[in-house]
């Protein structure tokens, strides 16, 4: 029998080879100029790059920047008021004081014969603008204006039904739409006379559906006819 001669096996020649391509211009990311340029022109591109500008926090709530947006937001409905809003500013005579409200809320200036009679302050701005009824002449109230601590104007038809007690139904709405309200009793219970007492000269019709009334027709945000009422 002949052997088989084994053949000797075969040394891999396998080598890791270099690359040798040139820089080019089509480069797209960081492993591309590595290939193409080397570590250290990756290294000097990376540090030439520019820095991302620090993080800057937004300013919070309630800032003299924040409000003078805001109040800016709200000239136009300031602005609108007309003649109802600057009216507050005439006293409205009440024994032998009077009621004022200007920008800077509703004060109570009380006779010169009290003892105590410095000015007194019941709340934060609130402009009584018209006299609310319903198409039948009953459910009577006022249309009230009432400015927040951002600068924020609300409107709320106030049913008068709400002056009839104390006063804290009545309280407890003006603080949820952002007034501030005098801590003291007798500045609270001037607040609600003030309320009670002056009577706005205009009038505006307060309904509680959206239709026809009349010969006008009511939007949730518009009243359709000649004559806004």
């Amino acid at each position: 029998m002949s052997a088989k001669k084994n053949k000797p096996a075969r040394r891999s020649s396998n080598k890791l080879s270099t690359s040798t391509a040139k820089p080019t211009k089509d480069a797209k990311d960081a492993n591309d100029v590595l290939v193409a340029r080397g570590p250290k022109e990756l290294r000097a591109g990376i540090a030439a790059a520019k820095k991302p500008e620090p993080f800057k926090e937004p300013e919070p709530m309630g800032t003299a920047k924040d409000k003078a947006k805001n109040k800016a937001r709200v000239k136009a409905p300031q602005a609108a008021a007309g003649a109802a809003a600057e009216s507050q500013t005439i006293p409205h005579p009440h024994g032998g004081g009077s009621f004022l409200a200007d920008d800077q809320g509703v004060w109570f200036d009380p006779p010169d014969t009290a003892k105590n009679a410095a000015r007194i302050w019941l709340s934060s701005p609130i402009r009584l603008l018209a006299a609310t009824r319903d198409d039948g002449g009953k459910e009577w109230g006022r249309l009230l204006e009432v400015v927040d601590s951002d600068g924020v104007v609300h409107r709320w038809s106030m049913p008068a039904e709400l002056l009839a007690a104390d006063g804290s139904d009545l309280r407890r709405e003006l603080l949820r739409l952002g007034a501030s309200i005098a801590t003291l009793p007798k500045a609270r219970a001037l607040l609600t006379t003030y309320l009670t007492e002056v009577v706005p000269t205009d009038r505006a019709r307060c309904v509680c559906r959206t239709g026809w009334h009349g010969e006008f027709y009511v939007l949730p945000n518009a009243v359709i006819g000649e004559v806004a009422r």
